[in-house]
């Protein structure tokens, strides 16, 4: 668990496609009780899931144009200096901020997506997706 307010903050957002898909499953799907284990895997795993499909993403934008994307390896090895940057190179937090934002939302959307039943009968083959229940296998109170 988070112990400082900006391992917090970043546990949320890393969160917040989970959140996503836990909302598009409820408003698309077929009610369907959970119990809380099972719940917050699939939130974690959604989360996880999109993240590293919206990296890949990133990483190919990056491969292909490297002029227009944040230099991954400056931030990894020297996060501060490229982010504010110097007297003789400018800062690069606008652009590192906004490449976050757009993949966040990009993560996020792409979980919401994946609960949409007509996105979800195109891509049923797959293993890791599957198709709903039917709605007869649930409850019907």
């Amino acid at each position: 668990m988070p112990t400082t307010l900006t391992g917090l903050l970043l546990f949320v957002v890393l969160l917040l496609p989970g959140f996503a898909y836990l909302v598009g499953k409820e408003r698309n799907g077929t009610e369907r009780q959970a119990s809380p284990f099972r719940e917050t895997v699939a939130i974690v795993a959604a989360s996880v899931t999109s993240e590293l499909g919206v990296l890949t993403l990133f990483s190919i934008v990056r491969w292909l144009w490297p002029a227009g994307t944040p230099n991954v390896d400056a931030l990894a090895s020297n996060s501060g200096a490229y982010l504010r940057g110097s007297t003789a190179l400018p800062g690069h937090y606008r652009e590192v901020a906004a490449w976050g934002l757009g993949m966040l939302a990009l993560a996020v959307a792409l979980a919401y997506t994946a609960t949409v039943p007509a996105v979800r009968r195109r891509t049923e083959w797959l293993p890791f997706i599957g198709p709903y229940p039917h709605s007869s296998t649930v409850s019907a109170w």
